[in-house]
């Protein structure tokens, strides 16, 4: 059976760069699974989820979903088969909530064709399973952070398609909104089925959530594997350049950072 996203040795360099930012990226999501994306600040990470939701043009390799090449349908129709929610999505100011999440709806309809009552049914299961009811009527630029993630999320859930992409979903939220973020998603998952690539920055965050880890480091696929094979003291030594221990406690993978693994490349 073919995965429902894959990605065969990708080569990505963005307009103007000397250099790929991605060379030579193989990898398969798995049907029903979360895979976090993980590595350095600037390894590729954006990129590769970018690519992966054929928002960027490739130099080489491609990108399918299940058989079909991505470069072989309309945008339309791949939009129904994978949603992207990037790292720092924009909407105008004055959008209510349900306004909103009914912009995944796009991919469903002719342009500027009027809502179905398919489409307000899409809308009100995605508010109901983002918390969402009781503020429907509210603007998006009036809610909290959190609030306002979960507005973006019900928007790329309502989209019904079986693979979700999000570019670091908890990036500028304070703790408890992180894991409030996180245990959704890990209900859709649960729950829905959905193929889910979370790209994340917190190690300790994607071992508790991800099914596997893709570590990228300097624009390559180091390793992808289960959280426990791929989270060693040597890969984050020679990847993060730390010097770590790595347990398992209550079930959950913890790392204890004793420092740099070079102080002075570190200063």
């Amino acid at each position: 059976m073919s995965a429902p996203l894959s990605a065969l040795r990708l080569h990505v360099r963005p307009r103007g760069a000397e250099h790929d930012v991605l060379r030579d990226v193989s990898l398969a999501l798995r049907e029903g699974e979360m895979l976090a994306v993980v590595g350095p600040n600037g390894s590729g990470k954006s990129t590769l989820l970018a690519a992966l939701a054929s928002s960027l043009e490739l130099r080489a390799g491609e990108v399918r979903a299940g058989e079909t090449r991505a470069t072989d349908i309309s945008r339309r129709a791949f939009a129904r088969r994978v949603a992207w929610l990037p790292q720092q999505p924009q909407v105008a100011q004055g959008f209510t909530v349900e306004a909103l999440v009914m912009q995944g709806r796009h991919a469903h309809r002719p342009f500027l064709a009027p809502p179905t009552a398919r489409d307000r049914n899409a809308v009100g299961r995605a508010l109901r399973a983002l918390d969402l009811l009781d503020l429907r009527e509210r603007r998006v630029e009036t809610l909290s952070g959190g609030e306002r993630r979960r507005a973006w999320l019900a928007m790329a859930l309502c989209q019904e398609a079986p693979v979700l992409l999000l570019d670091e979903p908890t990036a500028a939220l304070d703790l408890r909104h992180q894991w409030e973020v996180l245990a959704l998603l890990a209900r859709i998952n649960r729950e829905q089925g959905l193929t889910l690539g979370v790209v994340l920055h917190d190690l300790e965050q994607a071992a508790a959530l991800a099914h596997r880890l893709a570590i990228i480091h300097r624009g390559r696929l180091y390793a992808i594997g289960p959280p426990e094979a791929c989270l060693t003291p040597e890969t984050l030594r020679d990847v993060w350049r730390i010097d770590a221990d790595v347990s398992k406690e209550d079930g959950f993978l913890r790392l204890r950072v004793r420092g740099p693994a070079d102080p002075i490349r570190s200063l």
